[in-house]
């Protein structure tokens, strides 16, 4: 599974960054991520025992988006605050070569390498659930000067159907 759409809405809070954790530039793309406050408002979907296993952060990305990556994470839940006007795009290797010379640590961008398997348009008070251990990217389909800001749930603990599972079970336990 490379998404999975949440029937939640993001919660309405007012976002307010903290301190700016990290920054990456890949190519023309940059991305930031901040700590913010208001982080346990997000974590509430997940059962209290497990939300010390993902990581709060706000992610800016730039009017280029990012390119075809591999995330060190294995699941993001992510709620669009303002998702711009981009696209997640989700990849495939035509040849088994491909994966193998692929450095997981960095952009791919040979796209006549890759087949497009899936993709989706957030909306703003949308929430889905990312396999980030799928080749990915994310494009901006308009050509206008917009960021991309999205409150992320990163995990390496768990996979997108075991977070769907968590999730689940707080609902129905509610």
């Amino acid at each position: 599974m490379y998404y999975h759409k949440l029937s939640i809405e993001t919660p309405t809070v007012t976002i307010v960054r903290e301190t700016m954790s990290d920054e990456y530039k890949m190519l023309d793309h940059s991305v930031r991520y901040y700590s913010i406050k208001h982080a346990s408002e997000f974590v509430n979907i997940l059962p209290e025992a497990v939300r010390h296993k993902f990581d709060v952060v706000l992610l800016d990305a730039t009017e280029n988006g990012l390119p075809c990556h591999i995330d060190n994470t294995t699941a993001s839940i992510n709620f669009y605050i303002d998702p711009g006007t981009f696209v997640t795009e989700f990849f495939k290797f035509k040849e088994s070569d491909d994966y193998q010379n692929f450095d997981s640590n960095g952009p791919y961008t040979n796209l006549d390498n890759l087949l497009l398997v899936d993709q989706f348009v957030a909306k703003p008070g949308d929430v889905y659930v990312l396999n980030t251990k799928q080749l990915h990217r994310v494009f901006n389909y308009e050509s206008d000067d917009t960021t991309r800001v999205v409150v992320q749930l990163q995990t390496t603990h768990f996979t997108v159907d075991e977070i769907l599972g968590l999730i689940h079970d707080v609902k129905t336990k509610g």
